[in-house]
């Protein structure tokens, strides 16, 4: 999937896009920060980890868990983090 502007992300119900998930263009990432259309224009990256993340796993976005045999994350096992987490229903990477 290659969607044009941001736009069209949100009427797909696919935003934010995370870098390495389909549909992910550095183009719709304004602050570089990995996480496309998103809602704000600050970095995720630099933002502290909630504290119900494990720092000992951490997964850079969905591809990359799944591909460790990980997902989908549950809050509270190794390498949840809300920013894998788009609806924010305790499960990532679904």
């Amino acid at each position: 999937m290659r969607y044009a502007t941001c736009e069209e992300v949100r009427a797909a119900g696919a935003d934010p896009l995370f870098e390495g998930e389909p549909g992910y263009r550095k183009e719709l990432d304004r602050n570089g920060d990995g996480l496309a259309c998103a809602s704000d224009d600050e970095p995720t990256k630099a933002a502290p980890p909630p504290e119900d993340e494990d720092d000992d796993v951490y997964y850079a976005n969905c591809s990359e868990a799944r591909a460790a045999g990980a997902a989908p994350l549950h809050r509270g096992e190794p390498g949840y983090r809300l920013g894998l987490d788009r609806n924010k229903d305790g499960v990532a990477c679904e």
